[in-house]
């Protein structure tokens, strides 16, 4: 996974008795349970290790969710990406990804760099001391836990359902788009190209239309651009070209045929370069 991270950790805020803003009927802990539940679903459609807080409405300490995310981080093993939701009563519309003052930089400017794309991207302290994170789950956090905390306005509080999905479909992707096709997802994923068909695509990643039909639930074969499916992933081996090397000789010594190689690799001539990396269908 990216930067040695192996989990993303969805973390509702609030909950239980902390039901945190409010306007009549509408609470913080809601809006920000019923967002990352849409995120953390997503995403495990999308065959990510994703793990959640809290998936109902129960109080949870900021020590509770410190020993959730230290456990996961723990069991799972390398580093945690945690993505905390958030209401901020001091500000009416818009969304800040906040950082931590202790994130690594050169760690982690790829993933705030796609995140700006969406929104400002910055740290928060406490009023009384700047050197420390205003929210507590990033004071409390490890070296192996990245804390990203995403805060919305008030006025989201009055948020349709619908809007509340466009929110999470942009962070979704936004982390599609930071992991890619990584080793710990337990399945590729394709955004839909124009010209793109299912037979085109089960023959790249070395499938059947039926499975990319089962696994997508799709209810016909046509293809939308820019839809995200899900490609189950196959045994496979990596080769680097050498002096001499040719297609032929490479689909020989693995057993395997030129067209495979160069569908599943998206190759459109034979010609290869020294120490190009290629993906062998075994």
């Amino acid at each position: 996974m990216n930067n040695g991270y192996q989990s993303i950790i969805i973390d509702p805020g609030n909950g239980g008795v902390d039901i945190g803003y409010y306007e009549g009927n509408n609470y913080e802990k809601d809006f920000n349970l019923e967002l990352s539940k849409y995120i953390y679903n997503r995403l495990k459609d999308l065959c990510f290790p994703v793990y959640i807080t809290r998936n109902d409405d129960y109080t949870m300490s900021n020590y509770d969710r410190y020993e959730y995310i230290d456990n996961i981080t723990s069991e799972v093993g390398g580093k945690s990406l945690v993505l905390s939701i958030h209401i901020e009563n001091e500000k009416s519309s818009g969304i800040d990804i906040i950082y931590s003052i202790n994130s690594d930089d050169a760690i982690n400017k790829d993933l705030y760099n796609k995140l700006n794309a969406i929104t400002e991207v910055k740290t928060k302290t406490l009023p009384t001391d700047d050197s420390k994170d205003y929210y507590a789950i990033q004071r409390l956090a490890k070296d192996n836990m990245e804390v990203v905390v995403i805060e919305f306005g008030y006025d989201n509080l009055n948020d349709t359902s619908e809007e509340i999905k466009s929110y999470g479909d942009d962070i979704v992707n936004i982390i599609i788009d930071f992991f890619g096709d990584k080793d710990f997802v337990n399945c590729r994923v394709h955004v839909v190209e124009k010209g793109d068909y299912l037979y085109d695509l089960a023959k790249r990643y070395n499938t059947t239309i039926e499975e990319l039909i089962k696994i997508n639930n799709l209810g016909t074969d046509s293809l939308d651009v820019g839809q995200i499916l899900k490609v189950p992933k196959t045994k496979e081996n990596f080769y680097i070209v050498k002096r001499g090397d040719s297609l032929y000789s490479i689909a020989k010594k693995f057993n395997t045929t030129i067209d495979k190689i160069k569908d599943i690799n998206n190759l459109t001539s034979n010609k290869l370069a020294v120490n190009q990396r290629l993906l062998i269908p075994i």
